[in-house]
């Protein structure tokens, strides 16, 4: 009778997030939060709603930091929570 081993594939369920560069730089001098968050948004490839509350502008120079770094960054400056509902995250004022 033939050997059968079956194992399971580390890599079986999908990545929770994609693949980013390990560091990142972010600078934003004056730009309009939506325009930054969009931007988080586009550098992460990930789904980022925001409020309609969620108004300002942000500034911030950051270099050699991770994506998530740069996100919370731009939450605790601008005094936003951002919830994560299904594959999105939605931002709102606290």
């Amino acid at each position: 009778m033939p050997w059968l081993l079956a194992l399971p594939f580390a890599d079986a369920a999908p990545p929770t997030t994609p693949a980013l560069p390990a560091l990142i730089d972010v600078a934003f001098d004056n730009a309009d939060v939506h325009a930054a968050m969009r931007f988080l948004a586009e550098v992460g490839d990930v789904n980022i709603v925001i409020g309609d509350e969620v108004a300002g502008t942000v500034t911030l120079q950051l270099h050699h930091v991770t994506w998530d770094e740069a996100f919370q960054t731009v939450l605790a400056q601008k005094g936003l929570l951002a919830v994560p509902v299904g594959s999105t995250w939605e931002v709102h004022a606290r």
